[in-house]
């Protein structure tokens, strides 16, 4: 799988399933690529 998403996670030394931790996921990934973006 070559998905941006997937591949982030990868690099932010992210290693647990997306369905058993979804909102930290998000949170995450508003940390991580929210670069002023808010999107609740």
């Amino acid at each position: 799988m070559n998905d941006p998403f997937s591949y982030s996670l990868l690099i932010t030394g992210i290693s647990f399933p997306i369905q058993d931790h979804p909102r930290r996921i998000v949170v995450i990934w508003k940390m991580t690529h929210g670069h002023g973006t808010r999107q609740v």
